[in-house]
């Protein structure tokens, strides 16, 4: 799954496992991926709104998606 991370995959394997609230490093070893590609993917989708940074290194899906 690191290939290509598409936002509405994400927020259903989130939502799947229950997961609203986590660190980079969850997301990483949720979706297997390097810590560059999450950082990348997080910093992306918070501006569009699809998760919310509650604090440094905490990061919450948002209950209705931008993406």
């Amino acid at each position: 799954m690191c290939a290509l991370l598409k936002p509405l995959s994400v927020r259903q394997v989130l939502l799947g496992k229950t997961t609203t609230i986590f660190t980079p490093q969850d997301f990483q070893r949720i979706f297997h991926t390097t810590e560059s590609k999450a950082k990348y993917f997080l910093e992306t989708y918070t501006q569009n709104g699809l998760f919310l940074r509650l604090k440094k290194g905490v990061v919450y899906l948002a209950e209705r998606s931008a993406a």
